[in-house]
């Protein structure tokens, strides 16, 4: 019989709004206002040319107190070469030759455009383009956890198949059957083994780049942090193994781990 742990504190989670919900580097009410980009690695995936195609990012102003901003915002970005492997010409361009985006008086975020050359993506291989805000201006600061964005370029396919898999975990618990899902391309969810939250499993959210497995987080990121140290997936026998896999007790791992699944491997039935 498999062991299911029930995360008691979810509940308020579910039914409140706390600061939790709130980007924990500035004050709603006073001083400069957060310029960020809205998540930290998008990927983009295409397998067959599509010619070049348009994409974009939402950079986000945050704290903002309900109140509409009086002037434009400008907010200035650069590519972080040391941690790039994209090469601009090949995998993308820029939209545009100036290094600057601007969030409109009244708005409340900027999409950050991006020509994407489908036909010059690896089929082989992720190729990464890391990218950094530097400055913002207008009584306005660079949240510098939200300061970069990671694009992984993506040309081959996940081999991991969709289905019921069996899981067993070396810290103690197992179930005979649960379902991996795709979300989108490349892109895949599970239940995290072992813990549900008013008796439904929750889902664990990772994805698989050309091999490379992450951990990308669960459904309650927002309050308590989800990663595994690292991760695979073994085609011959289709499994997909979780090292390390764990939920800390808030969303830093300083704050100590809530649950730990060690190793788990999940085997396709």
């Amino acid at each position: 019989m498999k062991n299911i742990i029930t995360l008691l504190a979810i509940g308020s989670v579910l039914f409140s709004c706390t600061d939790d919900d709130i980007r924990i580097d500035h004050q709603l009410n006073s001083g400069d206002k957060i310029v960020g980009f809205a998540k930290s690695l998008e990927t983009v995936s295409y397998f067959a040319d599509e010619g070049q195609v348009l994409v974009s990012f939402p950079i986000n102003l945050i704290g903002t107190n309900g109140e509409p901003l009086s002037t434009d915002v400008d907010v200035e970005y650069a590519i972080d070469f040391d941690s790039s492997d994209a090469t601009e010409g090949v995998e993308f361009n820029f939209a545009s030759t100036v290094n600057t985006l601007t969030i409109p008086a009244g708005g409340t975020f900027v999409n950050f455009p991006l020509l994407v050359n489908t036909g010059q993506l690896n089929p082989i291989a992720k190729s990464e383009l890391v990218l950094k805000l530097v400055s913002a201006n207008n009584n306005t600061v660079v949240g510098q956890q939200f300061s970069t964005l990671k694009i992984v370029f993506v040309g081959c396919q996940s081999q991991i198949q969709l289905g019921n898999y069996s899981w067993v975990s070396t810290a103690g618990f197992s179930a005979p059957s649960t379902p991996i899902t795709s979300t989108s391309v490349n892109n895949f969810e599970v239940a995290f083994p072992g813990v549900s939250a008013g008796g439904s499993p929750i889902p664990m959210q990772f994805n698989d780049i050309c091999g490379d497995i992450t951990v990308l987080g669960w459904d309650f990121s927002s309050s308590y942090l989800c990663k595994a140290s690292d991760a695979s997936y073994n085609s011959t026998t289709n499994q997909i193994v979780f090292n390390q896999l764990q939920v800390f007790n808030t969303t830093e791992e300083s704050s100590g781990i809530f649950f730990d699944r060690k190793t788990t491997t999940y085997t396709k039935l």
